[in-house]
């Protein structure tokens, strides 16, 4: 009777003993589970005892709401405080295809957060700012793309006609006609259309071809009775007068001999002749015999000399140099109208 009362007392010992130490077991696996995190956001840091290893959780469970918060880095098992790293977002326009998206975002850069949206970018396209542009939370930053589409088109385009103006003395001063009717030619072009958010921005000719060549235009101006300079400017004149020309200069003189018949002062284009062959003041233009060879050009008859008598006229010249070079030589004188 008392060795089985001993032995009901010793079976109850061993069962608590192993209550004991398997309680104390379970503690001790429980604790090996836990984890250890420090949540930081850069401005403060909340350490984190938990079960879980769920990195978003602790995160939320640290007491950074994930509508407001970013988990940007983790430092990963393996230690025995695992860090977690937080940013607070910020909002981001985009505007794109017509619209304004506002988008939550951390620092990042611009090609990051629009592939997180599932943004495309063709390859054309401009980014304001350029993608690999870092974005920071400064007012509401704002990414603007433009779409930028280019196509090839063929057309068919005018070629205007050039005109050529040509002098005739077949035609009286001031009578003018078409010798030759100006037309149009065609031409087909290549042309590469850019376009920006569907507006043209710019067509760039690729190649061209010519269809049909245009046809110039030749206007004919009447030169009957007038001259032409050098400068291609028709003159007209009343008569023309052959004459035999020298060359003077006042060169030397004193002042009070500077001065032509009429009172002007003796100059380039002042000229002596014979006012009964050419009256005083007329206009002139003179060239060479043979209105080629030399161009003295306008000139107005001002004044006179004791030699110039008839069909000769005397050509001022500013230096005695430039008199003696031109000697005495046959030249035409156009008296103008």
């Amino acid at each position: 009777m008392k060795n089985a009362k001993k032995q009901k007392i010793r079976s109850r010992w061993l069962s608590a003993t192993m209550l004991a130490v398997g309680a104390t077991g379970m503690l001790s696996t429980m604790a090996s589970q836990i984890n250890v995190y420090n949540v930081t956001d850069s401005a403060h840091t909340v350490q984190v005892k938990t079960f879980t290893q769920d990195p978003e959780a602790v995160v939320r469970i640290a007491g950074f709401d994930s509508d407001a918060y970013t988990l940007v880095a983790d430092t990963g098992e393996g230690g025995l405080v695992r860090t977690l790293t937080v940013e607070k977002n910020f909002l981001v326009n985009v505007v794109a295809d017509g619209h304004i998206r506002t988008l939550d975002t951390v620092t990042t850069t611009v090609g990051a957060l629009l592939k997180e949206y599932g943004i495309a970018l063709g390859p054309l396209d401009e980014v304001t700012p350029a993608v690999d542009s870092t974005i920071t939370e400064e007012g509401t930053p704002q990414i603007k793309i433009v779409r930028v589409t280019q196509e090839t088109e063929t057309t068919r385009v005018k070629v205007p006609f050039t005109t050529t103006k040509r002098n005739t003395s077949k035609l009286q001063f001031g009578q003018t006609r078409v010798k030759q009717l100006g037309v149009d030619g065609v031409s087909e072009q290549v042309v590469r259309v850019t376009k920006r958010d569907g507006v043209e921005s710019a067509r760039e000719v690729q190649s061209e071809t010519v269809i049909s060549a245009p046809q110039q235009e030749i206007l004919e101006y009447g030169t009957g009775g007038a001259v032409v300079t050098r400068g291609g400017n028709a003159l007209r004149y009343s008569k023309v007068i052959n004459v035999k020309a020298t060359a003077y200069s006042t060169e030397g003189w004193s002042h009070e001999n500077k001065f032509t018949k009429i009172g002007t002062r003796c100059r380039v284009g002042a000229i002596a002749v014979d006012p009964s062959v050419i009256p005083l003041g007329s206009r002139l233009y003179i060239t060479s015999a043979d209105g080629e060879s030399w161009v003295y050009g306008t000139a107005v008859a001002e004044d006179t000399g004791s030699a110039i008598k008839g069909n000769r006229i005397d050509l001022y010249y500013n230096t005695q140099a430039e008199c003696e070079a031109f000697g005495v030589r046959g030249a035409k004188v156009y008296v103008l109208s």
